[in-house]
């Protein structure tokens, strides 16, 4: 891999300096009629110009960014008068007696006009080159930061998931618990069946990004009925589902809001608790309205749904996930605590 990364870099610099030679060929064949002469006299040009646009590149200013201002200019001086004087050099002893020793043009060293044009032309050679050069390693640097903030995010997100998994692991425990203890051996057994199934679906579906919609709300339905047979009669659940299931959603986010439900809702509830629960799915977007009874005062439930372990790592992973393209919002009205998730379902 890295023998043909070079080769490819090897190519690219290949072909540039072709088509650099091009450029000043037909450049100066504009004022010549002799096309083959002007592009072997540029040709001749083109080792010097390749040596010294590299020496500045990798040698010279790199000095800049160490903040070795003064030996960057400095050197970058004696660069610049030692190509002019080769250059100049080159054309007296070499250039113009091969190429135009039979016209009536006669060659003065120190001509002025010319060597500014020679000082522009190195000055314009080396800035493009060391605007390339600078643009990769920036665009380097950018993958890296890319790869870097997208590694950081997985680990953080598998961390939230290693958080939330036992928090709803330990929730579910407790429904068995209550069946055992009250003696309901064939509920419990069916709960430690439905808990088998939650369990599965944590460790073998969570691992993906996103999940189907439609294995979500099998995940729900496990949990929905686990709370059935701990409540019985006091439970009731109505959940309504509208829209395409095969569309993909994060896991265990709608499923850590409904359980907030049934922490806050019927866990703190003495007689009958009615949770409502509304998924919608359009082309765009996905939303799920929750409703549940609350025994806390509106001061227990203030904007940004930032009670409770669930909700908290909701709100991480959604923003990891969604940035601010997402909505989460949260009121109390005659205690009832209304929760509302809306995210694009096309953002991945």
């Amino acid at each position: 891999m890295l023998v043909l990364r070079k080769i490819n870099r090897t190519t690219e610099h290949i072909l540039f300096w072709l088509a650099y030679w091009v450029f000043l060929s037909f450049s100066a064949g504009l004022y010549d009629l002799d096309f083959i002469t002007v592009s072997l006299y540029a040709l001749s040009h083109l080792p010097l110009t390749i040596i010294t646009t590299y020496l500045f590149v990798y040698k010279i200013l790199p000095f800049f960014f160490q903040e070795k201002k003064l030996l960057f200019f400095l050197t970058t001086m004696l660069l610049i008068i030692s190509a002019l004087l080769l250059k100049r050099t080159s054309i007296q002893y070499f250039q113009f007696p091969l190429f135009y020793a039979n016209e009536d043009w006669t060659f003065t060293f120190f001509e002025w006009y010319r060597i500014v044009g020679h000082l522009l032309q190195i000055g314009a050679t080396i800035g493009l080159i060391s605007a390339l050069k600078l643009y990769r390693e920036w665009r380097r640097t950018q993958d890296k930061l890319d790869i870097l903030q997208t590694e950081k995010r997985k680990l953080e997100l598998n961390y939230l998931k290693a958080q939330t998994n036992p928090h709803f692991l330990f929730n579910t425990l407790n429904s068995i618990y209550y069946n055992v203890v009250n003696k309901t051996s064939d509920s419990a057994a069916k709960s430690i069946i439905q808990l088998s199934e939650l369990l599965r679906f944590v460790l073998y579906e969570c691992k993906e990004d996103f999940i189907p919609i439609e294995k979500e709300i099998q995940l729900i339905n496990n949990y929905i009925e686990l709370q059935k047979s701990r409540y019985q009669d006091r439970l009731t659940v109505n959940l309504l589902v509208n829209g395409n299931l095969k569309e993909v959603i994060p896991p265990l986010i709608c499923f850590s809001l409904i359980e907030n439900a049934f922490k806050h809702g019927m866990s703190e509830s003495i007689g009958e608790c009615i949770i409502e629960i509304t998924i919608q799915i359009d082309t765009n977007n996905f939303s799920i309205c929750i409703k549940n009874p609350i025994s806390e005062s509106i001061d227990s439930y203030s904007s940004g749904s930032s009670k409770g372990l669930g909700l908290i790592n909701v709100n991480r992973q959604l923003t990891l996930i969604y940035n601010d393209t997402y909505k989460l919002t949260d009121k109390v009205e005659n205690n009832t605590y209304i929760c509302v998730l809306e995210i694009p379902i096309n953002n991945k």
